[in-house]
């Protein structure tokens, strides 16, 4: 097989993925994080790259908001905030949150103004500053923004838990901020709208937060879709779990509570931190943490499924090892990153939609480049429901694509950023991926006041090009009659060498069976036609059969051509022989191939031993598979009787070496006990009959040689006579 072609087609296979429809993940406003000790990210090429330009300190909540290009404009860990310029921004200095609240901080945009922001704090273990927000207008300070004195740190509610999100409305314009009341079941949802912050919308459902200042820590994460929210509980003395709730997102109620317990760790403070939510909104991610012994475990549960009792038992732990985990959160390019106290490193979900291990955790997936992640990650907006990129067809590499968005807005101008270097100003155009691969595919619409950004994971199959395959070569048997028995799937292998998983093949006597894939061959197929046969090989995708390959390939038998005059090669033995079931033959070929072995001429190994053979004549082939040169000769295992009855009745009545008439030239001569010989027999004899000069010789053991010219060996053993 040529090495290019098998590398050429390997490279293609090993990212041969269907054209996946991904669901939005995100949008340029989380293009860059800022959290911890110092550390931040910059995901602006796709793939998250350390950034140490953070002046910050968040041991837990913290936020950070870009523009819809991208560009950062501030961030803040609930007590202060720094701008565009990592400077402190003005008035940003004394708000009432903490920088050791879970989720101490969200930022919104208010709606309907585009240089207008709502930052919202929490206190830390249900304190008394409680849940307030501040106006940011960033367009004052030289559009560096600044909190407006008049509207910093308003009181909405004196005392809740440290969990906080924000989610979008049903309507595409508004926000939801949600919060959870202290020594209460009360879930508290404020719009957010054109008129600002609204009074709560209540929803007194589930379990009750109170108690022990630790039962106020954990998290609250809306699924993507805005359909689910889910809510952590960490505790030092209570039950551990997660409360899982169907959301509104028209009306912020909440409803349907489903309870996820009996998986998490117990003892001293321990349970559910961190949440996150699959991009598809089928899966549920939560880190459960030890945090007295450092120990930590990553779950999976798929909350698609009917009953809680069938969610808990999909749990799938992804991780379990040292380390406190924190937050989770989902990032621009579809992957959840995972935050761990006191590491320069974040861990990742890298494919968060696939059930199972599939998924695939890494452990320290990206360096902070020297900073330090502690609890937290920062919160965004993934639920924006003004636009959707819709669906794509379903394509391979090189077909066209169709791009387009849903929304009721009046577009005033558009930007599409197919990931690959290409743009577009229409609305719905058509770009050619030219490689296979993932690529960001971005959108950023203009319209009114608004600047607004959505992404979208488009995967793109390779397909191999199968122009030129090798053919098939195998050497004909001895009959000579130019049919023989192909392996197809060892063929295919030979070529490719990648996990089968990946794409299905088939073989097909004719093009169109294999283009309407029908009619498939066996495995191992025995070619139809004498010497010389087309078959053709379909190549295709393991997820979508339209993306596909075919090629033809020619099946050759090629003819045996023998070399029994030694010219080219010869053959000589080393054999092991006179037991009756254990004999052993050892072929030593003197030339050079690439050489095959047989005894019976039909089924032939690498190894030139055989082992465990009976007396018998054998018959053996040499073969030489990349030429078809055959050599063959005889070689005779012999054997004897250990006792022989010369008594007249017709059974065992002479002894003789078996099979010794095959091998004509070897002499036998058989002796008494005491050395004298008492008679040489021929090897196509019938044998000795016991007597000596016509006389009967008594029973016991005779002793006999054998001398072989064949090897130059002389055999020497013993027997018994009995009457």
């Amino acid at each position: 097989m040529s090495r290019n072609i098998r590398n050429t087609l390997k490279r293609y296979l090993l990212s041969l993925l269907v054209l996946i429809c991904a669901n939005i993940y995100s949008q340029k406003e989380s293009t860059y994080w800022y959290f911890g000790d110092g550390a931040g990210l910059d995901f602006s090429s796709g793939s998250p790259v350390a950034i140490t330009n953070s002046q910050m300190f968040a041991s837990e909540g913290c936020a950070t908001i870009s523009d819809c290009n991208g560009d950062l404009l501030f961030y803040s860990n609930g007590v202060d905030i720094w701008n565009r310029n990592h400077q402190a921004m003005q008035n940003g200095s004394g708000l009432l949150g903490d920088v050791s609240s879970a989720q101490g901080v969200v930022i919104v945009p208010k709606p309907n103004e585009n240089n207008i922001y709502y930052i919202f704090t929490i206190d830390d273990k249900a304190g008394d500053n409680g849940l307030r927000y501040s106006k940011i207008d960033m367009s004052l300070n030289s559009g560096n923004g600044a909190v407006v004195l008049s509207e910093k740190n308003i009181l909405l509610d004196d005392q809740t838990t440290e969990r906080l999100a924000v989610v979008g409305h049903a309507n595409g314009q508004d926000f939801w901020v949600i919060a959870h009341d202290w020594n209460s079941s009360h879930f508290q949802s404020y719009l957010i709208n054109s008129s600002g912050v609204n009074t709560p919308i209540v929803s007194a459902i589930g379990a009750s937060y109170g108690g022990h200042p630790d039962n106020a820590i954990g998290c609250i994460k809306v699924s993507p879709n805005g359909s689910r929210l889910a809510i952590s509980k960490i505790s030092p003395d209570e039950e551990r779990f997660v409360q899982v709730f169907d959301f509104d997102s028209n009306t912020g109620l909440l409803s349907n509570s489903v309870f996820i317990n009996g998986v998490f760790y117990g003892d001293g403070l321990s349970g559910t931190y961190g949440l996150e939510f699959s991009p598809d909104s089928n899966l549920l991610y939560v880190s459960d943490i030890k945090t007295e012994e450092g120990l930590s475990r990553v779950h999976q549960f798929n909350i698609s499924l009917d009953s809680p009792l069938e969610i808990i038992n999909s749990d799938v732990i992804l991780y379990t090892g040292n380390g406190v985990l924190g937050s989770l959160q989902m990032a621009l390019n579809g992957k959840i990153y995972i935050s761990q106290l006191n590491s320069s490193n974040l861990h990742s979900i890298e494919n968060p939609n696939v059930i199972g291990e599939e998924s695939n955790f890494i452990y320290d997936s990206v360096s902070l480049n020297g900073a330090q992640s502690y609890y937290g990650l920062p919160q965004f907006i993934f639920n924006d429901m003004s636009f959707q990129i819709d669906d794509v067809q379903e394509t391979c590499s090189g077909e066209s694509i169709d791009f387009s968005i849903a929304t009721s807005e009046i577009i005033d101008s558009i930007l599409w950023d197919f990931g690959d270097g290409n743009t577009s100003n229409s609305e719905n155009p058509s770009h050619t991926y030219t490689d296979a691969g993932s690529y960001v595919v971005n959108v950023t619409i203009n319209y009114g006041v608004y600047c607004k950004s959505k992404s979208k994971i488009v995967t793109v199959t390779g397909i191999p090009n199968l122009d030129t395959l090798p053919n098939y070569e195998v050497c004909d048997d001895e009959s000579g009659d130019g049919f023989e028995t192909f392996d197809l799937t060892a063929y295919f292998e030979q070529i490719i060498d990648v996990e089968s998983e990946q794409f299905v093949f088939t073989y097909h006597s004719s093009y169109n069976d294999a283009v309407n894939h029908i009619n498939t061959l066996d495995q191992f197929y025995t070619n139809s036609i004498p010497n010389e046969e087309f078959v053709y090989i379909r190549i295709e995708s393991a997820i979508n059969s339209s993306c596909f390959q075919i090629a033809p390939v020619l099946l050759v038998v090629n003819p045996l051509y023998q070399l029994d005059d030694g010219s080219q090669i010869s053959i000589d033995f080393e054999i092991t022989d006179w037991s009756s079931n254990n004999n052993s033959i050892m072929v030593i070929v003197n030339g050079e191939g690439d050489f095959e072995y047989s005894i019976d001429g039909y089924n032939y190994q690498d190894s030139p031993f055989f082992y465990g053979l009976e007396p018998n004549v054998y018959l053996v082939y040499v073969k030489d598979v990349d030429d078809c040169r055959i050599s063959k000769k005889e070689v005779f295992l012999l054997h004897y009787p250990k006792v022989f009855t010369p008594n007249g009745d017709g059974v065992n009545d002479f002894w003789q070496i078996k099979y010794g008439y095959e091998e004509l030239n070897i002499t036998i001569f058989i002796y008494d006990r005491y050395g004298k010989l008492i008679k040489q027999i021929a090897p196509n004899s019938n044998g000795w009959d016991g007597t000596f000069n016509g006389m009967e010789l008594p029973v016991s053991d005779y002793w006999f040689v054998v001398k072989r010219p064949n090897n130059h060996i002389e055999y020497t053993g013993h027997f018994t006579l009995k009457r």
